[in-house]
């Protein structure tokens, strides 16, 4: 089995796609149902930073493990939105605890969260069409 198979996401890292581009095959998959595409927005919106507080709680604490499960968390609904550098980051995140090699997690994080300030304001843009 190729390296990119067996590690899901090295696939999309190759391949990346922007929220923009994800979320009409969202709604699609949810048979056109904008007001359910905008809950399950909302729902991301509403709990990302609690995601991102967990992944900074680990880092901080120089937690290897719990930043590779606070980061594969946050990395299940991330996907949902989108296949771009913050998908990118969160996979770095994991491998570095997974590694226990937390030498460039904190810069890691910072980008992490500069890039979800820039995919919130995608989606809510979307919300608002």
């Amino acid at each position: 089995m190729a390296q990119g198979t067996r590690n899901g996401g090295n696939d999309r890292q190759k391949n990346p796609r922007s929220s923009s581009e994800l979320l009409p095959d969202l709604l699609l998959a949810l048979e056109g149902d904008r007001e359910a595409l905008g809950v399950l927005i909302g729902s991301f919106l509403t709990s990302y930073r609690s995601h991102l507080q967990h992944i900074s709680d680990a880092v901080g604490a120089a937690n290897a493990g719990s930043l590779e499960k606070s980061a594969h968390h946050f990395k299940g609904s991330l996907g949902i939105f989108c296949q771009t550098e913050a998908l990118v980051l969160v996979q770095n995140l994991i491998e570095m605890g997974e590694r226990n090699t937390l030498d460039q997690a904190t810069q890691t994080l910072e980008r992490l969260e500069l890039e979800m300030v820039a995919l919130a304001a995608a989606l809510k843009a979307f919300i608002d069409r």
